[in-house]
């Protein structure tokens, strides 16, 4: 990130949450852009694995972090967008109520790669 707000390379892969948190929080000069053809949405992932050693743990852990107020907090602090279809819209930045097309995806053929390695 900072070899592109030097201007040493013009264009790089990196996820949207980074780039707004280094121009936004360290005042890096660097943006995005989202193609017109639309963008993969990629969205973390948190899960409680079965028989794991600390399942109750983990089930805390998951409960702390997906609740409506921590959700909303790591939208506003670390541009981290929630896939919850609960929450209050107007809580989140104005940004994330913006339309974008999402690039659409072959959800069988994903299936397919992650089945089979």
């Amino acid at each position: 990130m900072q070899k592109l707000a030097r201007r040493e390379g013009l264009v790089s892969l990196w996820d949207m949450p980074d780039v707004r948190l280094f121009k936004e929080q360290k005042g890096l000069p660097v943006a995005y852009v989202v193609p017109a053809s639309g963008t993969p949405v990629v969205t973390d992932g948190i899960a409680i694995l079965r028989g794991a050693a600390n399942e109750e743990e983990a089930r805390r852990f998951y409960e702390f972090v997906t609740t409506p107020e921590n959700l909303v907090y790591a939208a506003k602090k670390y541009y981290r967008i929630p896939v919850r279809t609960d929450l209050d819209r107007g809580q989140l930045p104005a940004w994330m109520n913006e339309p974008f097309t999402r690039l659409p995806l072959d959800w069988t053929c994903c299936e397919k790669k992650v089945a089979n390695g």
